[in-house]
């Protein structure tokens, strides 16, 4: 697993640029070459998804109130479907969206089957009819880089890929031409990394109660970080 400083050192190289000897208030292109990892590395994350950013929270639930306000990292879009479980029940919580009928009913109890999203908060239904807990299973959201010895956290052999995604964008920002090609073969790469990824992505999740859980495409105007 390589270093924030080995990183950027290895795309300044390849962009024909002076080596640094520290990313700590660096001056151009040292300061986009970090921000242009950070980018990168962000996106990989997101669509390349890998098993080791899935964590489990546990969701006090109270009798009688129906929805909830996550908090910290946990994002409502973060959370991974069918990962709902409800203490006690073997299948996860019905998601739908909020024109069903059942969110019309506002007065059923009962154990929860069904919820929602809206902005940051998740509603159930029925209400709960007792105090519970829920277990959830979501995708973290790693902090930037910005220390030298920060270590990059991704699979060692994702490293060529966020390196020629850096290198695209900085060679861009360099006005170097170079980047059409460096972008088409990271897209290459970026493409091999996915049809691997997906092959093993979201296992059958099974209720946490019963088991101990392990735990876009977008149009490229390349002005912003490079997904699919």
């Amino acid at each position: 697993m390589s270093t924030l400083l080995k990183l950027v050192n290895d795309v300044l190289r390849k962009a024909g640029q002076q080596e640094a000897a520290t990313v700590v208030q660096a001056a151009a292109p040292v300061k986009q070459t970090v921000d242009f990892i950070n980018q990168t590395r962000m996106d990989m994350f997101h669509t390349l998804e890998t098993h080791r950013l899935i964590d489990s929270h546990i969701l006090s639930i109270d009798q009688g109130q129906a929805s909830y306000t996550l908090s910290g990292e946990i994002s409502i879009s973060s959370i991974l479907p069918d990962s709902l479980y409800a203490e006690g029940q073997g299948t996860p919580l019905r998601e739908v969206d909020y024109r069903h009928g059942v969110f019309r009913d506002n007065i059923s109890v009962g154990q929860p089957r069904y919820f929602f999203r809206q902005g940051e908060t998740i509603t159930l239904r029925p209400v709960p009819d007792k105090n519970t807990t829920l277990q959830l299973q979501y995708l973290k959201v790693p902090a930037s880089l910005n220390q030298d010895q920060d270590e990059i956290d991704l699979p060692v052999n994702w490293e060529p890929t966020l390196v020629l995604g850096a290198l695209a964008m900085l060679e861009k920002f360099l006005g170097d031409n170079n980047y059409v090609q460096t972008y088409a073969l990271y897209r290459e790469h970026w493409t091999q990394l996915r049809a691997k990824s997906s092959k093993s992505i979201r296992p059958q999740m099974q209720s946490p109660y019963s088991y101990k859980s392990s735990g876009r495409q977008r149009n490229d105007g390349f002005s912003g970080p490079m997904s699919s």
